[in-house]
């Protein structure tokens, strides 16, 4: 993630400063348009970029997977389909994300799903899951928060989520230069 690859990319390039700021909404990507952030580091289950003033860069995937209290009716599962979802209430940050991924039955299974658009930050997951919802995370999220916030988990049974940066379709160098350095990082590469 990006906050491990800061310090490298400091020692690398201190003619470049990099101040971290963490997401409190999905409507936070605004701050491109406004020119307040030059880089946001996301999944495509968080943002649509539909615009033409910004560029989505992907650098990597991982799954997905869900988060529910402990006790809930989902715990023990190896694997939990879409499937297994009807029925249950389950908070996301971009609905369609969702949506356009499936098509046939399964788009039709998905529709019949309750989602909680809009969803985002730890204290949407805490509350949706203490409220015995279900929230879709990648797994780094899904790691982190089983243990931070006492919440299990199990793997969706969907496609991956392309983790990458968001940025303005025309970055400055130095934009470049720091998304260049964490694709490469993610990769292996440094």
């Amino acid at each position: 993630s990006m906050p491990s690859i800061l310090p490298s990319f400091s020692f690398m390039h201190p003619e470049i400063e990099v101040a971290v700021s963490y997401l409190r909404s999905v409507d936070d990507v605004s701050l491109l348009f406004e020119n307040n952030l030059d880089v946001v580091e996301a999944g495509d289950f968080l943002i649509s970029v539909d615009s033409e003033e910004l560029s989505y860069l992907p650098v990597g995937s991982q799954p997905m997977y869900c988060m529910f209290s402990r006790g809930h009716t989902l715990e023990g599962r190896q694997i939990v389909r879409f499937e297994d979802l009807i029925g249950e209430s389950v908070s996301v940050p971009n609905k369609a994300f969702y949506l356009n991924q499936s098509e046939g039955l399964l788009r039709e299974t998905i529709d019949r799903i309750t989602f909680k658009d809009r969803m985002f930050g730890r204290a949407d997951i805490l509350r949706s899951c203490m409220e015995g919802g279900v929230f879709l995370v990648p797994k780094s999220a899904a790691v982190f928060l089983k243990s931070a916030m006492q919440l299990s988990c199990a793997p969706l049974d969907s496609k991956p989520t392309s983790i990458g940066y968001c940025t303005r379709r025309e970055p400055g160098e130095s934009t470049r230069a720091f998304i260049d350095f964490c694709r490469d990082a993610l990769l292996g590469e440094r």
